[in-house]
Order: structure tokens, then sequence, then C-alpha cells
């Protein structure tokens, strides 16, 4: 249903769009034609912990469109829990959009190896535990990484809503794709958390190769502690599909909770955007970091 409803509408938008003569707008001609921020940011930002001794390094990776400061609350949970926290900001998603309309999963697997490199190097004993926690894309990229890369290691994860499987089949945006080689569709991410009002479809694009070579992938490498978090009415990330994969490829290291979302009427319900107090409510939140403290004093397996 999701998938004749996404098709559906991207068909009416691209019939409409050449009726009305703005298809220099789908070919993204029109420069930072969805950006809402006009600043620039690093390849990451680094957090001291709060407290000594430092318990481990997390690297922390933000979803697709999303402000990489949005991961922040997170990042301070972590930071003030006696951790050092290394946040990604991915290429594309640090204020020019037409790095966005080119990105590729090398690139961003290359974004994520350097600060994974940046990271292990800079621990301050050895060896130091490398802990990932993503969200969305962040989570999918974070595991694709490991799982395609053997330097890439992480001893435990926590993933919010890891897009591995989603509503809409990755055939049905290559296609369009195909035809409208540089379509740029409006984001449904509130605007206070996106980058941009626009995504290029190539982005989602990177992000389906990603999906891919999970699937190509025996993943033993990233069969770690994991602690998975997804609400069961994501309208993004099935939860369905998820547990599926994990089944299929024998991640018996890895589980999952299922949060509820408290309707604060702050942030629009998506259902997908669990990653702060605002998002998930204050009662929530406060389960849902207990949850990740007692996860990380679990000894390692």
């Amino acid at each position: 249903m999701r998938s004749k409803l996404f098709l559906g509408i991207i068909l009416i938008l691209a019939a409409a769009t050449w009726k009305s003569g703005l298809l220099k707008y789908l070919n993204g001609t029109i420069q930072n034609s969805g950006s809402t921020k006009t600043q620039s940011f690093a390849a990451y930002e680094y957090l001291r912990p709060l407290h000594a001794p430092v318990r481990a390094t997390f690297i922390v990776a933000h979803g697709l469109n999303l402000l990489p400061s949005r991961m922040n609350e997170l990042c301070d949970f972590l930071q003030g829990s006696e951790f050092e926290v290394y946040r990604l900001a991915l290429s594309g998603h640090r204020g020019n959009f037409d790095e966005l309309k080119t990105v590729t999963r090398a690139q961003w697997l290359v974004d994520f190896k350097t600060v994974y490199e940046i990271a292990k190097a800079k621990a301050p004993v050895h060896p130091t535990p490398i802990y990932f926690l993503g969200f969305s894309m962040g989570g999918l990229l974070g595991v694709d990484a490991a799982a395609s890369d053997s330097q890439i290691h992480f001893d435990k994860m926590i993933l919010f809503a890891p897009a591995f499987a989603t509503h809409v089949p990755s055939w049905l945006t290559k296609f369009v794709q195909m035809l409208f080689p540089q379509f740029i569709i409006p984001s449904s991410a509130p605007r206070d958390y996106r980058v941009y009002d626009h995504v290029p479809l190539k982005a989602y694009g990177a992000l389906f190769d990603s999906i891919a070579a999970l699937k190509t992938s025996d993943l033993l490498n990233v069969d770690v502690p994991t602690q998975v978090f997804i609400h069961p009415k994501d309208h993004l990330v099935s939860e369905k599909g998820l547990k599926r994969l994990v089944e299929e490829k024998h991640l018996t290291h890895w589980s999952f909770d299922t949060v509820s979302v408290e309707d604060t009427g702050r942030v629009p319900q998506t259902y997908h955007l669990i990653i702060d107090k605002v998002s998930l409510g204050v009662s929530e939140w406060s389960r849902v970091t207990e949850k990740i403290l007692t996860f990380l004093r679990m000894d390692v397996l």
C-alpha cells in the first residue's frame, strides 16, 4: 500500500512539474533550493567526557537530512555518563546542498571510516572499547561500514530505528531515479530537525545501496551486543523487515526494545523520530536512557 502511494505521489509530482515548466527545479539546477540552514559543519565534533576515567569511546551517526546537532541530546547523555563521543556530520549534511545531490554510499563509508580511525588513534587508553550509536540512515551506515570492512569493529551498538528495511522498496526509488536522475523531493522531517527542505533522490539511492550491501553480507562482524529501539508504527522503517533480517543473519546478540511516543504536540508524529526528549516525551526519554545505561553496564560477551 505504501509503495503504491509513494509511486502515485512521485508520478503526480512529475506530471505537475512537467506541465508547469519547473523541470529545472526537479533536475536540481536551482542551487541550494532546499537549504534551510546556511552555516557549515565540520566532519565531526568531539565531546570530552565530563567525568574520568573514560569508560569507552562512542561514534554517533545521524539520519538522512537530519541536522547532526539533533543528536546532541543523546551525545550529552553519553558525555555525562563517562563516555567520550565523536559525533559525525556526513557528506551532504554540512551546509552544502550540492554535496547531497552527488553523494554516494562509498563517500559516506569514507566519512565514517575516517572518524573511526581518528577515534581509535586518539583513544586515551589502549585498547579502549569503541561503541556505536546511530539513528535511521546513520545506524544503517555504521553497521554497513563494520560489515564491509574488517578493520572497523564495535564492541557494542545502540541503534534507533536503523534503516535496514524500509516500507518503500528500493526498486521503486531506483526506477524513479532512472527517469529523473536529479529528482528532488520535499522532506517530511520537522523543520527544526532537518538540514534542507528537500532531499535529492540520489541520497536515497545511496541509502538503498547500503541496504543492498547488508543483504549480501554475512554480518558476522556486527554480531555484537546490540540494543535496537523502534516504534512498531514507524512510517519509514519496517519493524517486521528489520527483525526478519536479524533472524535471517543469525544476529544472536541483538535485542529489541519497543518504544512508545508521547503526543506532546511539539513534533509532528511519524513514530520514526525517537532521538530526544521532545520527540519521545519526558517519561519515555527517561526510560530509554535508563535502558541504555543498563545495556552499557552489561559485560561484553
